[in-house]
Formats: C-alpha cells, structure tokens, sequence
C-alpha cells in the first residue's frame, strides 16, 4: 500500500465531503426560508399589503430561494469537478482510484466501477480494468459512463489481439441508444467512440493518413471539453503515428508533451521508452 496515495485520497475526500455538506447546508436555508416567508411571514404582510405589491412580495420571496438554491446546487457539482480533476486536470489515475475506493460509494456501483475501470486502464493496469468492466451492468449505465465502458473495453479488445470484435462492442453501443431527449449527445458519444476504434484500425493496417485524420476527428468531436488527459492521449496517438512513419523530430516533441502533462498515466512511461529507444532520451 502507498501510505503517501492513502494519506492524499483521505485528504482530499475530506475536502470534497465538507464542500458537498456546505451545499446541502446553504440548499436546506433556502428551503427554511421559503416555508418560513410563505407560512409565517405571509399571512402578516396580506394584512398590511395586497394586490399587486404583494405579487411582488412573492415574486422576490421565490427570487431570492431560487437565488440560494443554484447557489447550492453550484456548490455541490464543483465539489464534484474538484473531485474529477484528479482524473482529468491532474491526470493521476493512482489518486483517483484510491479517492474512489474511500469514498464508500452505496448507490450507481456500477458507474463508480466503471470510473474504476478507467483509472485501472489509465495506470497500464489492463487485466483489472477487464475484470473491472466485466462486473458491471452494462444496462444501468448512461451518458459519459456508458461510453467510457465501451471506449475503455473497444481499446482492450485491440490490446489483446481481438480488435475484429469491436464491432459486436460498436452495434451493441449503437442498439443501445435512445431516441428523444439527450440523443444528440449520445450519438456525439457514439461518434467519439468509433472515431478513437478507426485511429486503432488505422494503426493495425498501417494506413497513417487515415490514422492522422481519425485523431483529428476525435479531437474535434471533444472540443471544447477536451481536457488534459485527452490532449495527452491524442498527442501520444499521434506520436506512435510519426514514429511509424520514421519522423522522430515530430515524433519527440509529441512525446515530450505526454512526459511533461502526463502525470502519473501509463504513456507517459511508453513515452520514455520511446524515446530511449529513438536516441534522443527524455530533455
């Protein structure tokens, strides 16, 4: 055990526990307000006010409770983007995972295991990502989950030499989106994934030109949220494609960057190694 990563993970879930409770507090003051104008304070004013001035009273009683719940709800989701940051700014899979396994998640344990999985995938853990994913209830997955699953599983199967069953992976995805409200973004997701599994493809084939441009489609379908795990990702794709075509100049400058943002992800190690072997070692 990493004392070190244990120590961090607690601190950082006691961070993330109070910001979340001083959310809760501030959303149960709104409320306190709100039955307290409506049920105490209100039947005073009609005495006093009515008509049109006390329309107004009202509208700045439901203002101001509105006011105090987003504020709340502000609160709470980025102490929640705090917590995902680990992953994405930080781009530290180690931390994440021990966050994960001392948070004491009793509800969505399929979705928490499927962050699981990622942070497993991220650290070169490949065998416990696969026994990770393969617990999970495909089913019960949604949004960004459903397609980490599918991303993180497609990117598996070509790792162990079964790239030809991606495609089971892929029209499983597809039969699995829902028509109506939030489609637009689930066949974003699905585009996304099928971009990153041509890049794969591409790479097998040795078709380079095409591997460039399915990166770039990708990196497109992300933008603007790409954050910093993915451009360390891409800028590794697109390293292995420069090597491959023998342009080490380009190559290392790509790679320096997976070194230099990469934190404590599996490529950045690819990346040393890559370069130790090109000859021009790590600047």
């Amino acid at each position: 055990m990493d004392y070190s990563i244990e120590f961090e993970a607690r601190r950082r879930l006691a961070q993330f526990r109070r910001q979340k409770w001083l959310g809760a507090a501030v959303l149960a003051l709104a409320v306190i307000y709100l039955l307290h104008m409506e049920f105490a304070a209100a039947a005073e004013v009609r005495w006093f006010v009515g008509g049109f001035s006390y329309f107004l009273i009202e509208v700045s009683i439901f203002l101001v409770y509105g006011l105090l719940a987003v504020a709340a709800l502000f609160i709470m989701r980025s102490a929640a983007a705090q917590f995902g940051r680990i992953m994405t700014d930080e781009c530290d899979p180690f931390l994440y995972e021990a966050c994960l396994n001392n948070a004491r998640i009793w509800s969505f344990k399929d979705r928490a295991a499927c962050n699981r999985a990622l942070a497993q995938y991220y650290q070169g853990n490949f065998d416990a990502s696969l026994n990770t994913l393969q617990g999970i209830q495909v089913r019960k997955l949604r949004g960004a989950f459903k397609a980490n699953y599918y991303t993180i599983m497609s990117a598996l199967y070509f790792r162990n030499g079964i790239g030809a069953r991606v495609r089971e992976l892929e029209e499983s995805y597809r039969v699995s989106m829902k028509s109506g409200r939030g489609s637009r973004r689930e066949q974003k997701y699905f585009r996304m994934l099928c971009a990153g599994n041509n890049y794969l493809r591409a790479m097998e084939n040795q078709d380079y030109k095409s591997a460039f441009r399915f990166v770039q489609e990708r990196r497109e379908l992300g933008f603007p949220a790409n954050r910093t795990w993915n451009e360390v990702g891409f800028s590794m794709w697109e390293a292995k494609i420069y090597l491959k075509m023998g342009e080490r100049e380009s190559a290392g400058l790509k790679l320096q960057y997976v070194i230099e943002k990469g934190g404590r992800m599996y490529y950045v190690e690819e990346a040393r190694k890559a370069l130790k072997e090109t000859g021009d070692g790590v600047k």
